[in-house]
């Protein structure tokens, strides 16, 4: 379990009102990862398949809480109460996400020419703790779960000594942050607010790419062309009427 402690403190002092603000924010990430992979080779008459295979695990816990306290330095009175909200305040709540993933792939090598294959399946559990402190603003919290295949399809054809020419397909996801299925920010002062999104789908991009490359004496040279498609891409700001 690898802790990680982020805290910030920041006085600001608004001289032309008489106040001071004391400001802090406390972000805490906790990760355990667990690896593990395998790779070598198997040869079957002219044909060498090389193998990878493996799998691997992430828990992470996230937490951010905000505070601020406002003193009048006129007659001392402390604060929470502000225009951005009341203190303190979570824009995300805790959550613990949890990745388990499992792939394999062969590569394989005959005379000029190598084709890889490869497979991943993932799973992605999001889940959210009881949470006052950003519940308490009217903001909503939600869990996910996403199971997920990923791909990759490639091959490369060395030409002769010097030049090889090669293609890849691959398919991906992404699932979507804790941040950005679950929000609660508020900013009064700028005229806007962040909610959640618990319908919020996983990413998927769908690219292809191609190219050459080459050398000439001590000059190396190559050519690539790329193309991707995204279905339901995340973006990280909507804007809501």
């Amino acid at each position: 379990m690898l802790p990680r402690k982020i805290k910030d403190l920041k006085v600001v002092q608004l001289n032309w009102l008489n106040l001071e603000r004391h400001q802090k924010q406390i972000r805490l990430v906790r990760c355990l990862e667990l690896k593990a992979s395998r790779k070598h080779n198997v040869i079957q008459g002219d044909v060498i398949h090389g193998l990878h295979y493996g799998f691997d695990y992430s828990r992470t816990f996230n937490s951010r809480r905000r505070d601020r306290i406002q003193e009048n330095l006129s007659d001392g009175t402390k604060t929470r109460e502000l225009p951005l909200g009341i203190f303190p305040v979570k824009d995300y709540p805790d959550t613990i996400t949890n990745r388990a993933g499992i792939f394999f792939e062969d590569s394989l090598e005959i005379d000029a020419l190598k084709l890889i294959g490869g497979i991943r399946y993932e799973s992605v559990s999001m889940n959210t703790l009881p949470d006052l402190t950003f519940e308490k603003s009217g903001a909503v919290a939600t869990s996910s779960d996403v199971i997920a295949p990923s791909w990759r399809l490639a091959a490369l054809y060395n030409v002769d000594e010097s030049h090889a020419l090669w293609i890849n397909y691959n398919r991906s996801f992404r699932a979507p942050l804790y941040s950005e299925i679950n929000s609660g920010f508020t900013n009064l002062n700028a005229g806007y607010q962040t909610i959640s999104s618990p319908d919020l789908k996983p990413e998927i991009n769908n690219g292809v790419e191609i190219g050459m490359r080459g050398r000439h004496d001590h000059v190396k040279y190559g050519v690539t062309g790329y193309y991707n498609y995204y279905e339901d891409f995340i973006y990280p700001v909507a804007l809501l009427a």
